[in-house]
């Protein structure tokens, strides 16, 4: 569901927030919209993309499925004027075949290579989280665009308010939304709370593909109440 702070914009009734996403330990099943919200905000606009393929990957394999990028990419291509897609993901090489995915429906892709760090109990430390990366390079890219909405893929609160924010100090006003799965939202993102935020977009089943033998609710999920977007 869309939920927005702009009074000009459909207002939905705001879902309701999960925490502690890292323990799993939900009470209820989360389900997922046949479709994804309306995307009427985005109509004939000007819109760059930027997904934290992880975040989205992760929060769909949860709920047993996967991201359809392909589809994602032919349903805002459909309603934009323009739409310019880019993925941040983390991998031991530059070229590979998450690379080749993404580059076969026209995205572009932003890859930190995965570092392996001697600790100084002698073990080696595995460094993949790409948030900062995504920060940095997200940044450089809005800087030049001449895109006027800006959809940041991703249900982590961190590091989508963090890139809001900054977003908002830049001297071309943008307008951001977000993107996630229902469950996987932090409750900072919650456009009626957050002015750096103009609107949520729950991604539905028309983004996703089942994960074949796998039950469609593999986990219980823990919340404060009754609905099913934030955690």
């Amino acid at each position: 569901m869309l939920t927005t702070n702009h009074n000009h914009i459909k207002h939905y009734n705001p879902p309701v927030y999960f925490k502690n996403q890292a323990t799993r330990s939900y009470s209820h099943n989360i389900s997922v919209p046949l479709k994804t919200t309306s995307l009427d905000a985005l109509l004939n606009q000007d819109v760059v993309v930027l997904i934290d393929d992880e975040n989205l990957q992760y929060s769909a394999k949860d709920l047993s499925y996967k991201v359809s990028y392909g589809s994602m990419k032919e349903k805002l291509k459909l309603i934009t004027n323009s739409c310019k897609l880019h993925t941040f993901f983390s991998s031991n090489s530059q070229i590979n075949d998450r690379s080749k995915y993404f580059r076969k429906y026209g995205f572009v892709t932003h890859v930190k290579n995965i570092e392996y760090i001697p600790s100084f109990n002698g073990r080696t430390k595995k460094i993949a989280n790409s948030d900062n990366f995504i920060l940095f390079q997200a940044g450089a890219l809005i800087t030049r665009s001449k895109a006027k909405v800006v959809i940041i893929a991703s249900g982590d609160g961190q590091l989508v308010s963090d890139l809001s924010v900054c977003i908002s100090k830049l001297p071309t006003k943008r307008d951001v939304f977000s993107m996630s799965l229902a469950g996987s939202t932090s409750h900072r993102l919650n456009a009626s709370n957050n002015r750096f935020i103009k609107g949520n977009i729950e991604i539905g089943q028309d983004f996703l593909r089942p994960i074949k033998n796998r039950s469609k609710t593999p986990f219980k999920h823990f919340a404060y109440n009754n609905h099913n977007l934030y955690n």
